[in-house]
This record gives C-alpha cells, structure tokens and sequence, in this order.
C-alpha cells in the first residue's frame, strides 16, 4: 500500500489531511484504491460486525465517508450498535 500524499481530489480532500483526522487508521493507496487499515479484531458476525479494521473506497472522498461511518458506529453504545446490525439505524440516530 503506497502511503503517497496524493494531490487533492475533487472535494478537496488530500490523504494527509485523512491521516491527521483519523490518526489511528494507517491511508494509503495501491492500484488506484484507497484504503485504511487499523489494528485489532472485529467479529464476522453479530452486533460488532460493522465495526471494520479496513475500509477502502475508490477515491479519497470516498473514504473519508467510510472513516466517517467507522467513526459514528465505534461511537454506539451497544444497544444502538445492535440496533444497526438489525437493519435499524433510525434507532440509533439522533
């Protein structure tokens, strides 16, 4: 995975930008795919499954929105985390 410091894309977003905002996640791209990468387990299955240790997105935008998403569901208490693994997300909106 090439940890470049692409240019900024269309929304203005650049890769360095990604890392100071979501320092624990390690950006790079390889192949023209953006991903981000961090340590540790998530279960394939169950109310914890959509918490994932990679995401990846084909352009810059793209996953800074899957970063967002990471960051909202890690922000879930259990119960509401459930509730999305449900199909209900309304329930654990604002």
């Amino acid at each position: 995975m090439n940890g470049g410091t692409a240019g900024a894309g269309p929304g203005g977003i650049t890769a360095d930008m990604l890392r100071e905002t979501s320092g624990h996640w390690r950006i790079g791209e390889a192949a023209g795919r953006w991903r981000a990468v961090r340590s540790g387990t998530v279960p394939a299955d169950g109310p914890r499954s959509p918490i994932r240790p990679v995401v990846g997105a084909g352009s810059l935008e793209g996953l800074a929105g899957q970063l967002c998403l990471q960051a909202w569901l890690a922000s879930l208490s259990a119960a509401e985390l459930e509730a999305v693994w449900r199909g209900n997300a309304a329930a654990a909106g604002p």
